[in-house]
């Protein structure tokens, strides 16, 4: 499971794009959730960096949304507040902090439209 979830942080890193002036790692994955939860903390700890994970597996879809603690601080990003208005493309709920957040959904197709939607959340 490690060793799956450090190649799958190589592989975000190299897909990252800018976005606002910061780092936006965003992507459709497929891991069980503690690995997901892995990743984004991995992945947000770089500064200027935003992570939006779509995750699919096992029949349940969850969005999980990390940002850089300096983004938090110097753009007002917070995870939370997108992840409530991400997750309805889900047909789901969830909150967090501004650093991390976590929302569960039963629409799975709805993954398409938080990847195409999130960057109207993060300004």
């Amino acid at each position: 499971r490690k060793e799956k979830a450090l190649s799958a942080v190589k592989d975000l890193e190299n897909s990252a794009v800018d976005h606002a002036g910061a780092r936006a790692i965003v992507s459709r994955t497929a891991l069980d959730a503690g690995s997901v939860k892995d990743l984004v903390f991995k992945l947000k700890s770089t500064p200027n960096t935003l992570v939006i994970l779509g995750n699919v597996a096992g029949g349940k879809v969850t969005l999980s949304i990390g940002v850089s603690d300096d983004l938090v601080a110097d753009k007002g990003w917070h995870a939370g507040n997108a992840v409530r208005a991400l997750s309805q493309h889900i047909q789901g709920g969830g909150g967090g902090q501004p650093a991390f957040a976590t929302a569960g959904g039963k629409n799975p197709e709805g993954i398409d439209k938080v990847l195409a939607d999130w960057p109207n959340h993060f300004a």
